[in-house]
């Protein structure tokens, strides 16, 4: 009888890796899955050393790294056996698990990722949104200013991490917002995070209380700030958005907390005007609620200057000030920025230390050194030129299809459009169908699918050429 006609499986050696290592891990998994049972009798290693064509110290030394991690153990006189229960779950046990799931986090029940933020398909006419332009970034500074910082750490020269962000980044950062976003911070006044999301998860876990705090959003809105808010057990109530932002009027006056995104709206792309921006900063105090205030693509802005920031003109200290450079670099920096209410500052910053102590040192450095010598602004003004360019170029290309096309939020920030489309034309099912067409674009109701409202798709114009969008376009609506 062949030796290994008992292990029930075949072990697969390649003389090319470590043997130990190979048959050791091909043996543990074997053993902790079940395929081989408890009790089971191992072939003598001078068995399956001559089945295997190998030493047989070889496979010594694997029943000896068994035997140690205890899945099996020899016996003498009659050789090594299998000395591991494998326990596998019984779907009557999965579903105990499963109603856990859905009592302690019911938001998530039977959700996948899909369900939350629209699906991204690769396709060659892309527009997704929510995704920069990555090919003009200055990677090879960039790399340097990382080497930078690595040799600062390695020499020990490094500042102390702080939950708050280090003083040299929160000092390049504060006087970066001064300048483009109106906003009069010093370096004490903002925290870093390892983004909006993050930013977002912080604020929820210190404002929300289960079953009692009421959120009022944004309708259409930012999809993970709504999935934020339920899962921390807000109640969340909806606030209409109209071609001047959010319709004051309409919130709720038992609401707690206002998340917006003023200066260019998620997903409609609408600037709140300015007198709806002091509307809502007087609504708020005189209700005793808190403003999340979720700068979206402010910085984008290529038509005149950026609009100031509500915090700019917050008198109450009722504004949470939401930013991240995800959009003005690239997605993986990982960084935001957070001014929280005075108030709360505080607690903010202790909530964060509990969340991930801090961010990434060598990020911080390489950062500090991106913005203090310009190289961030330099780069940001490039990229300003290339995303006019593209909306200009989408802006144009739409007024060939006036059958298809009923109105276009054209907002001249950031890097997505919104177009309702009119009434014989179904975005949902367009959208859904055009990824046969080789064009991805996502419906307004990809971002609430739970709720009624425009007939619109969105198209974002981070990741297509001028070249492409008019390709783009025709294959979209000239081929259905």
């Amino acid at each position: 009888m062949d030796p290994l006609d008992s292990l029930s499986f075949s072990l697969n050696i390649s003389r090319n890796e470590n043997l130990v290592r190979t048959m050791t891990a091909q043996l543990r998994l074997a053993i902790v899955e079940g395929k081989m049972e408890y009790g089971q009798r191992m072939p003598s290693t001078r068995e399956l050393a001559s089945a295997l064509a190998v030493s047989r110290n070889t496979v010594i030394s694997v029943y000896e790294q068994l035997m140690a991690e205890s899945l099996i153990v020899s016996q003498r006189g009659k050789g090594s056996f299998v000395s591991f229960k494998s326990q596998t779950i019984s779907d009557e046990r999965i579903n105990e698990k499963q109603s856990l799931v859905n009592k302690l986090l019911p938001e998530y029940r039977n959700k996948s990722a899909e369900d939350i933020l629209p699906k991204k398909t690769a396709a060659r006419y892309n527009f997704a949104v929510g995704h920069p332009e990555v090919q003009y970034f200055p990677f090879s500074l960039w790399k340097r200013a990382l080497n930078k910082s690595f040799h600062t750490i390695s020499r020990g020269h490094a500042p102390q991490a702080s939950s708050q962000g280090i003083e040299e980044l929160r000092q390049a950062l504060s006087h970066h917002l001064t300048v483009y976003r109106s906003i009069a911070c010093g370096s004490d006044d903002l925290v870093v995070t390892t983004g909006t999301q993050q930013s977002l998860n912080i604020i929820a876990n210190m404002l929300v209380e289960r079953g009692k705090t009421k959120v009022a959003l944004e309708s259409p809105g930012y999809p993970m700030a709504y999935h934020v808010f339920k899962s921390a057990g807000a109640e969340v109530c909806h606030i209409p958005v109209d071609e001047k932002g959010i319709v004051v009027d309409d919130i709720a006056k038992d609401a707690d907390i206002i998340y917006v995104t003023p200066s260019h709206q998620f997903p409609l792309g609408v600037l709140m005007s300015a007198e709806r921006r002091q509307a809502l900063l007087e609504f708020s105090a005189m209700h005793d609620m808190v403003i999340i205030e979720d700068d979206y693509d402010s910085e984008l802005r290529f038509s005149g200057q950026p609009i100031d920031a509500l915090k700019t003109i917050d008198r109450h200290e009722v504004v949470f000030y939401l930013t991240s450079l995800s959009k003005i670099m690239f997605p993986d920096v990982k960084t935001g920025i957070v001014i929280p209410p005075k108030w709360a500052k505080s607690a903010f910053i202790a909530a964060k230390m509990q969340s991930d102590w801090s961010n990434p040192l060598y990020t911080q450095l390489a950062l500090t050194k991106f913005i203090s010598d310009g190289t961030l602004y330099k780069y940001q003004r490039k990229m300003k030129r290339i995303y006019k360019q593209r909306f200009d170029c989408l802006l144009s290309s739409m007024n060939d299809y006036p059958q298809w096309i009923k109105r276009v939020f054209a907002s001249h920030a950031g890097v997505h459009l919104c177009v309702e489309l009119q009434e014989h034309v179904d975005a949902y099912a367009l959208a859904n169908s055009a990824i046969e067409r080789e064009v991805f674009v996502s419906s307004l109701k990809h971002f609430k699918p739970d709720m009624p409202g425009l007939n619109a798709l969105v198209f974002g114009f981070g990741k297509v050429s001028t070249s492409t969008i008019p390709e783009g376009l025709t294959h979209l609506f000239e081929r259905e």
